[in-house]
């Protein structure tokens, strides 16, 4: 994370959120190391380099909601932000366990990794996140 957040001090990015979004797909790899069943070695790789998309991922988040969200109401716009993320938690936890009763784990692990790739780019379908530019507009 010192190394993502060290690098994006230095650079300028046009669209933020586009890179944050394409960088939380990194998430992906150790669930599909997993997966595949690679070597412990690869896992940790995997994990390295999802940590960097998390971090870059995070501070895109972060900087476009500062940027764009007025000040008056970002707490509240964070708060949803957060409550919506982590409600999601328990009920991937609940699900994993009867899903690899019935397919298996490494088949479960296999399409989580997948389906966080395709659910991590589905923003960017929308051309108000694709356009969204770095700096905050003129109010």
């Amino acid at each position: 994370m010192l190394l993502s957040s060290s690098l994006l001090y230095r650079l300028t990015v046009r669209r933020f959120l586009v890179w944050g979004q394409l960088a939380i797909t990194l998430n992906a790899l150790p669930l599909l190391a997993l997966g595949v069943r690679l070597p412990v070695s690869w896992l940790i790789a995997a994990s390295f380099v999802a940590g960097v998309g998390s971090s870059v991922s995070a501070i895109a988040w972060d900087t476009s909601l500062q940027e764009h969200i007025p000040t008056g109401v970002l707490s509240r716009v964070s708060a949803y932000d957060d409550l919506f993320s982590y409600l999601a938690i328990p009920v991937g936890l609940l699900a994993v366990g009867p899903l690899s009763q019935g397919f298996g784990p490494y088949a479960v692990i296999t399409v989580s990794g997948l389906l966080f790739i395709v659910i991590a780019v589905l923003p960017l379908a929308a051309p108000a996140v694709r356009e969204l530019p770095h700096t905050a507009p003129e109010r």
